[in-house]
């Protein structure tokens, strides 16, 4: 059987719907559809993830056992040497013994050789705090505090010869001898904390002192065997990168090393556009200017575009804008390695004499080294520092994480960002570009050229993306690695689990078309921004509905939508509400008079598909009707009917930038694409709304693509679904009441049936259907209808009636 599978790919649910196509490709019967809901991995209080909640308690459990482990194999070391008895009934006659007062006086007189075995064993019990710089790194404030009590501790032993007599000395003044917090706050901090290399000292001082008494008991070998097992440590397991995307073989970059911050820094001046606030042009970078930001990012760690175009535009700063300039990002981010280490604290100017190679060097025995007295000693040595300066480089905390490249693909594409430009427009290399510039094929991934008949582990497919798991109890885990986001791991393994069910029934799928949630990918921060962005909107809709209460207006979709337009306009800088085109007041007593004003789609809607709330404005319906199916330029620009272009460019630099952006000449083609981007099918920008560029969709689609053509596997434009899903009465499939009884439109969140709803509308967004809306939206748009979609027939005869049933 030929069939299309729809997907509706959300957080912790997965839509499916299988639709049966004809011999020319066309849906014509819905053959099953389904929903399954399983757990995102996250924790639904914070979105924290529920791996990283159990990892704690299993290190504090693997701790504990280690612990255990070692002090059996020390008393079973003491009982060999002697220094122990043999039966535990007489070990427990030597606990009332203070340890504490024993560790003091086996540095002055004899002890047995059974005390000197109950203080030893207390030194391993107490052993003390071992820096390890990789670990400290992680445990960041903590760490800080033990230091400063090690550092506080050491200096009020005073004349005291080990710490286990200036313990003693606590004792006796009343004192507490173990660690713990106290105070709140800011004054929060450890009452004291040992050193381990104190513990180490006293063993060899209290071994030395002993073995005058029991020469025959405390022998070279002993000595040996009980401080290797006190001091034992086991070696912390090595984290490896992720794999290059470019050099299969070699491991991802380190974001410190000096390198990789400038590739980054190339990369994303290279992409700068800057555009003229006057005109709305936008230009790239000319050399001077690319090399004018780079000179002043490569010393900083980041600049704010202000100072960056201070930098190339002086006074007359205001006037541009970088297209990376957004609300939301306000600086770009510079080489915060080199800003650190060239400080004359650290390697001063003799850090710009170093080579790049020379520079990735240090950063890697900075991050590689995990004592911190042999990497002081190292630095000394190797780059003639002052302990004072090695000190400083020591306790730099330079930048986590690693880059998607390895050190060897860096090294063969930084130089094509860098001194490599364009001929046609002299302008510098973009990041796709430098990468066949720099010998390799492409920078995205090639589709495999004989598919799968079922889905594999998707690590298999998908190792670009992966993080070694080598302790994973999935044996497919340890070998490919996991996504190291929970919810997109449990994502696609769920969507394995789907797949082969089906295959396995119905054969492999003709196409597949699958749609994602946007908080998919998201990590704890970026669901936050997204809940606390929620909850902002919930706030802007009670306060519409409220103004609507105060109109005593109709408190539906259309009312709420024109009077969140009418507030926009209110905020354009005390023009009061005019008309972006026409700059006539709207009266907000006409506001609900459709007669009057109209809501018009900027971009034309069946050129773009895009109904969101950025693309809408409130208009007076004349000037509505004028514009028609064209875009502002296209219908104002040159119009010779009594339309101000310069006037209509200035009330629109008032709006939203999503807004005003749209005004530009270019806007439709810049939303478009490329012009000739799919000449070949003759789509152009239909054909794009089904190739999302979306990191998860990529991952997706090339997940898919193993057991489906990759030109059969789409992503559909989400902005539809909900359209055509009203349009078709899919809503009142499973629709709800509200708190007044009245039976509710919307779609019933709390029915999990509702993703096998979406999955049905899914599966037949194909580029058809796509073709369909635009021509409809058109012909609407030509006969002044506020319907986009009124005439919109369903995929066939019966579609929503096997649907509901």
């Amino acid at each position: 059987m030929r069939y299309r599978l729809g997907l509706d790919f959300g957080t912790n649910s997965l839509g499916w719907a299988i639709i049966q196509l004809d011999d020319d490709g066309f849906p014509v019967k819905l053959i099953r559809l389904g929903s399954r809901i399983y757990s995102d991995g996250r924790n639904p209080k914070d979105g924290s993830s529920l791996a990283a909640e159990r990892r704690g308690p299993r290190q504090m459990r693997r701790r504990r056992d280690r612990y255990l482990r070692r002090r059996e194999r020390f008393m079973r070391a003491l009982i060999e040497c002697g220094l122990m008895p043999p039966l535990e009934t007489a070990r427990k006659t030597l606990v009332p013994v203070s340890p504490y007062l024993l560790r003091r006086d086996g540095l002055d007189r004899a002890l047995t050789p059974f005390e000197l075995g109950r203080a030893l064993f207390h030194l391993n019990q107490r052993r003390g705090f071992k820096s390890n710089r990789r670990t400290d790194r992680a445990a960041g404030k903590e760490s800080g505090k033990i230091k400063s009590a090690i550092a506080a501790f050491r200096a009020s032993m005073g004349t005291a010869r080990t710490v286990g007599e200036a313990l003693a000395g606590r004792l006796d003044d009343g004192k507490s001898v173990r660690a713990r917090l106290i105070g709140k706050g800011k004054d929060e901090h450890y009452s004291l904390y040992v050193d381990r290399q104190w513990i180490a000292d006293e063993f060899d001082a209290l071994w030395a002192s002993q073995q005058r008494f029991h020469p025959e008991l405390l022998t070279a070998a002993a000595h040996e065997r009980l401080k290797g097992i006190l001091l034992h440590q086991r070696p912390l397991r090595p984290v490896l990168a992720g794999k290059c995307f470019l050099e299969p073989t070699e491991r991802r970059a380190a974001a410190a090393l000096p390198s990789a911050q400038l590739f980054r820094l190339y990369q994303e001046v290279n992409h700068l556009c800057v555009e003229t606030l006057a005109d709305r042009s936008e230009r790239g970078l000319k050399r001077s200017e690319r090399d004018a930001l780079i000179k002043v990012l490569a010393d900083s760690p980041k600049k704010g575009f202000e100072i960056l175009r201070k930098t190339l535009f002086g006074a007359n700063r205001e006037a541009f804008r970088f297209t990376l300039e957004t609300e939301n990002r306000k600086e770009l981010k510079g080489c915060d390695t080199a800003y650190k280490l060239a400080r004359k604290e650290a390697f001063g100017e003799a850090w710009h004499r170093f080579s790049l190679a020379e520079q990735d060097a240090v950063v890697s025995l900075l991050l590689d080294s995990e004592n911190e007295a042999t990497l002081e000693a190292a630095l000394v040595a190797r780059y003639g520092l002052g302990v004072a300066q090695a000190r400083y480089v020591v306790g730099l905390n330079l930048e986590d994480g690693y880059f998607r490249l390895s050190t060897a693909a860096i090294n063969k594409v930084l130089p094509m960002l860098r001194d490599s430009w364009n001929d046609a427009d002299d302008a510098p290399l973009t990041y796709d570009k430098a990468v066949l510039a720099a010998g390799y094929a492409a920078h995205t991934v090639q589709s495999p050229d004989v598919l799968l008949p079922t889905l594999p582990y998707y690590g298999r497919i998908l190792w670009r993306y992966t993080q070694d798991a080598p302790t994973a109890r999935n044996a497919d885990e340890r070998e490919w690695g996991k996504i190291p986001n929970p919810t997109v791991h449990i994502g696609l393994n769920q969507v394995r689990k789907l797949i082969n069910a089906i295959i396995a029934k119905y054969g492999p799928p003709t196409q597949i078309v699958l749609e994602l949630a946007r908080e998919l990918k998201a990590g704890l921060e970026e669901k936050q921004r997204i809940k606390k962005a929620q909850g902002e909107n919930k706030d802007r809709n009670d306060y519409v509905r409220r103004r609507l209460a105060e109109l005593d207006a109709r408190d539906n979709g259309e009312n709420r939508l024109r009077m969140k337009l009418f507030i926009e306009l209110e905020k354009t800088g005390g023009l009061g509400t005019p008309c972006p085109y026409t700059g006539k007041q709207i009266s907000i007593h006409k506001l609900f008079n459709s007669a009057e004003y109209q809501i018009d789609h900027i971009l034309p809607f069946s050129k773009t598909l895009d109904d969101g709330f950025n693309n809408k404005l409130l208009v007076h319906r004349d000037a509505n009707k004028y514009k028609g199916n064209r875009t502002p330029f296209e219908a104002f620009g040159k119009s010779l009917d009594g339309y101000d272009w310069p006037e209509i460019q200035a009330r629109a630099i008032r709006l939203p930038k999503d807004k005003r952006k749209r005004f530009e000449e270019d806007s439709l083609q810049k939303w478009v694409g490329k012009v000739g981007e799919f000449e070949a099918d003759g789509q152009g920008f239909l054909a794009r709304q089904l190739i999302d560029t979306a990191y998860l969709a990529r991952v997706a689609k090339q997940y898919l693509s193993s057991v489906c053509a990759s030109n059969q596997v789409y992503v559909s434009p989400g902005r539809l679904t909900a359209m055509l899903r009203g349009k078709w009465g899919l809503d009142r499939i499973l629709a709800s009441h509200d708190e007044n009884g009245q039976l509710r439109a919307d779609k019933n969140r709390n029915d999990h049936r509702h993703h096998a709803i979406d999955a049905a509308v899914i599966a037949v967004t194909d580029r058809g259907l796509l073709q369909r809306v635009a021509t409809l939206a058109a012909q609407a748009r030509e006969a002044d209808s506020a319907r986009l979609l009124a005439d919109m027939a369903e995929p066939w005869g019966t579609y929503r009636i096997e649907v509901e049933t």
